[in-house]
């Protein structure tokens, strides 16, 4: 299958923009949390990753790892921790969208069990997996 220069300029473009909005969304929920310690419990770039990555596929994976790399630099992580944290945050959104297909996920999610395996499979695990890494 031969690529069009405008295809692939719309990947970069949509790789791009996804990298941006994860460092924004990341930036502002840092910089809602109080204190020094800035430990969320929900942290939603998370979602966005794996939602774009279920959505457009697994070729966006640059995204999910650029973002948080852009987040981890605006806010001076030593460059060792943040390709760690990078690291975990990409193979917790691929793997939450393995597991989903695995599942057989639908995105439209018309069943109870779409929302047990978005809960289970696109989320706890991935996550507890990620944070291992990072």
């Amino acid at each position: 299958m031969e690529r069009t220069v405008g295809a692939v300029a719309r990947y970069l473009v949509g790789v791009s923009a996804f990298a941006i909005v994860y460092a924004l969304l990341a930036y502002a929920g840092y910089a809602l949390v109080p204190g020094v310690a800035k430990v969320t419990p929900i942290w939603l770039p998370a979602a966005l990753a794996l939602a774009v990555l279920l959505v457009h596929g697994l070729r966006y994976w640059p995204g999910a790892f650029v973002g948080p790399l852009l987040f981890s630099a605006a806010i001076d992580v030593p460059m060792p921790v943040a390709l760690a944290s990078c690291t975990g945050n990409l193979v917790a959104a691929v793997l939450g969208v393995l597991l989903l297909q695995r599942a057989r996920f639908d995105l439209a999610m018309n069943h109870f069990r779409d929302g047990v395996c978005l809960i289970f499979l696109g989320a706890v695990i991935p996550n507890l997996a990620g944070a291992a890494i990072g």
